[in-house]
C-alpha cells in the first residue's frame, strides 16, 4: 500500500506539472490569426507550378530582346498593362504566402500550449495509445508549411480534451491518496510525502545541471564561433586592405605602359588613353577612357568596339607579363587576334616582335602565338627564319596530321608514304597521301594566287581537298571562258567597224572602204 501510495503522489505530481497556464489562451488566438492570414495570402496564389511559370516567364520579358512589355509569353495575350509589372505582382502575392507560412511556423514551433499537447500525449498516467497521437503530425506539417488551419482547430480540441481528462485523473488520484493514507500510519505517510518531495526536487535539480550543462556547452561553442567571426572579419579586412593597395599600386605601375602599347595597336586611331579604376572596397576594376573624342570619363564598355576592347585588353595583359614577369619566362597566346581588325591584327604582331619579346627587349618574354588566322599567314611567312621568330605549320588533316616547320621539303610527306605503302602499312601511310596532297593543292593556289573561299584553309572536316580541287577547277574554267569572251570582243570589234565600211566593186576583187565623212563615200 505505501508503494501505490508512492505511485500515486508521483502521478499526481506530473499531471499538476502538465496544467495550462494562463498564456496559452493568448497563444491560440495569436495562431489562428497567423493562420487566417495565411490562408488569405495563400488564396490569392495558385500551385506551385504556376509560381515556377510566373518566374520563367519574368525571365523572358526582362531579357532585353522581348519587345512588347503589354504581350504575355505564354499565350501571346495582350494586356492592358505592362506584363512585367503583372508578373511581379503575383511572384510578390507568392513571397507574401511564403511569408505568413514561415510565420505560422515559428508560432506553433514557440507555442507553450503545443508543447503540453506533445507531453500529455507521452506521459504515462494519460494512457494515449501511440495511433491516437497527433502532436507529431501537426508539428512535422507546420515545419513543412502545410499546416491547415482545419488541422490546428483539431489539435486545440484535443488539448482541451486531454486537459479535461487531466483534471479528471487527478481527482481520482487525490481521492485514492485519501482513502489510503486513511489505511496508514500517519508516521509512514510522512515518510511517502518526504520521499516524494525527495524524487521531485532531484529530479528537479538533475533537470538543471543538464540545463545547465548544454547552456554552458552552447555558450562555449557560440564564444568560439564568435571568435573565429570576428578573425575572419578582420583577416578579410586586413587581406581586402592589402589586396586592394596591391592591385592599385600594380595597375599604377602599368599604366603608362599599357597605354603606350595601345596607342601601338591602335596606329591611326584617337588616343583615348584607357584607365584602369578599381572601387573603394570592391574587386570590380571599371575601365574609363580619359579622352573620347573632346569627353572624359567614360565607360569603356559602353563605347568602344568589340577590336578595341580587345586592344585594351591585349595591352593590359601584355604590359602586366611584361613587368611581373617572375617564372616561367613565357606566355602562350590562343588565337588572341580573332576578332582584332586586319589593321589591328598586324599592330599587334609587330609590337610583340619588336617590343615584347626577346631579344628585341631583353627584359621580355618568350611569346608563343597559336593561330590559324589565315590573314597573318603572309606575316608569319616573311617573319619566319629570323632572329626573333620561329614558324611552323600544322599541315595536313588533324589529328592525323604531322607538325612540320614551314622550311621543310614537303617531300618528306611524299617519302614518307612511299616507305608505309611498300612496306603493306595501308593505313598508316594512307593518311600522309591525303596530307601530301593536301600540301601541293595549297601550293598550287598560292603560287598561282587562284581565288578561294575564306575558310578553306580552316575548314576541320573532311570537304577540305573537295574545297581545294574545287578552286583550281572554278578559276581554269573561268580563265578559259575569259578567253573565248576576249574573243567575241574581238568579233565584235571588227563588226562595230564594219558599220562604216561600203564595198567598192568597181575592182575586179571587190573591197571594202571606209566612208570619207558620215555622209558620203
Amino acid at each position: 500500500m505505501r508503494a501505490r501510495h508512492a505511485e500515486v503522489l508521483k502521478s499526481i505530481a506530473d499531471l499538476n506539472a502538465l496544467a495550462g497556464g494562463a498564456a496559452e489562451a493568448a497563444e491560440r488566438v495569436e495562431i489562428l490569426q497567423l493562420a487566417s492570414e495565411r490562408d488569405t495570402a495563400m488564396a490569392k496564389v495558385g500551385s506551385p507550378a504556376l509560381r515556377a511559370l510566373y518566374e520563367r516567364a519574368n525571365v523572358v520579358v526582362a531579357d532585353a530582346s522581348w519587345s512588347d512589355p503589354r504581350q504575355c509569353p505564354v499565350c501571346d495575350t495582350k494586356l492592358t498593362k505592362s506584363i512585367s509589372e503583372h508578373l511581379r505582382e503575383r511572384i510578390a502575392q507568392y513571397a507574401a504566402a511564403d511569408d505568413a507560412n514561415t510565420k505560422l511556423e515559428s508560432a506553433v514551433d514557440a507555442a507553450t500550449c503545443i508543447v503540453r499537447l506533445g507531453a500529455l500525449e507521452t506521459v504515462a498516467a494519460m494512457g494515449v495509445p501511440a495511433p491516437d497521437k497527433i502532436h507529431g503530425s501537426t508539428t512535422q506539417a507546420a515545419h513543412n508549411q502545410t499546416l491547415p488551419t482545419a488541422e490546428l482547430n483539431t489539435a486545440f480540441a484535443r488539448l482541451d480534451a486531454l486537459e479535461a481528462n487531466r483534471a479528471k485523473i487527478v481527482q481520482g488520484l487525490e481521492t485514492e491518496r485519501a482513502d489510503i493514507e486513511k489505511k496508514l500510519p500517519p508516521s509512514l505517510v510522512a515518510v511517502s510525502k518526504t520521499l516524494a518531495s525527495v524524487r521531485q526536487f532531484c529530479e528537479a535539480l538533475a533537470a538543471h545541471e543538464k540545463s545547465a550543462s548544454t547552456l554552458s556547452a552552447t555558450s562555449a561553442d557560440l564564444a568560439v564561433r564568435q571568435r573565429w567571426q570576428d578573425f575572419i572579419v578582420k583577416a578579410r579586412d586586413s587581406f581586402s586592405a592589402a589586396e586592394t593597395a596591391l592591385a592599385n599600386q600594380r595597375i599604377g605601375q602599368i599604366e603608362t605602359e599599357y597605354q603606350a602599347l595601345f596607342v601601338e595597336l591602335v596606329r591611326g586611331g584617337p588616343n583615348m588613353r584607357p584607365t584602369l579604376e578599381r572601387a573603394a572596397g570592391s574587386e570590380n576594376v571599371d575601365l574609363k577612357l580619359s579622352d573620347f573624342h573632346g569627353l572624359s570619363d567614360i565607360n569603356a564598355r559602353a563605347v568602344l568596339s568589340e577590336s578595341y576592347r580587345n586592344a585594351v585588353a591585349a595591352s593590359i595583359f601584355l604590359a602586366a607579363a611584361i613587368r611581373y614577369n617572375g617564372t616561367p619566362r613565357f606566355v602562350i597566346l590562343d588565337d588572341v587576334t580573332s576578332s582584332f581588325d586586319a589593321g589591328h591584327q598586324f599592330s599587334l604582331m609587330e609590337a610583340i616582335r619588336t617590343k615584347l619579346q626577346q631579344p628585341a627587349n631583353p627584359d621580355g618574354l618568350q611569346i608563343i602565338i597559336l593561330s590559324h588566322d589565315s590573314a597573318l599567314e603572309k606575316y608569319f611567312d616573311k617573319q619566319n627564319g629570323t632572329v626573333d621568330w620561329s614558324h611552323q605549320k600544322l599541315q595536313g588533316m588533324p589529328p592525323i596530321g604531322r607538325v612540320m616547320v614551314s622550311a621543310q621539303e614537303a617531300d618528306r610527306l611524299k617519302v614518307q608514304a612511299q616507305s608505309l605503302l611498300n612496306g603493306g602499312q595501308v593505313d598508316l601511310g594512307a593518311p600522309f597521301v591525303r596530307q601530301y596532297l593536301e600540301y601541293k593543292l595549297g601550293h598550287i593556289i598560292s603560287k598561282l594566287e587562284i581565288p578561294c573561299p575564306p575558310d578553306y584553309a580552316t575548314r576541320g572536316d573532311k570537304r577540305t581537298l573537295s574545297t581545294y580541287i574545287d578552286a583550281i577547277v572554278d578559276a581554269v574554267d573561268l580563265y578559259q571562258a575569259g578567253a573565248y569572251a576576249l574573243l567575241g570582243v574581238l568579233q565584235n570589234i571588227d563588226a562595230l567597224a564594219d558599220c562604216f565600211t561600203w564595198t567598192d566593186t568597181s575592182q575586179r576583187s571587190p573591197m571594202k572602204k571606209f566612208y570619207k565623212r558620215l555622209d558620203r563615200q
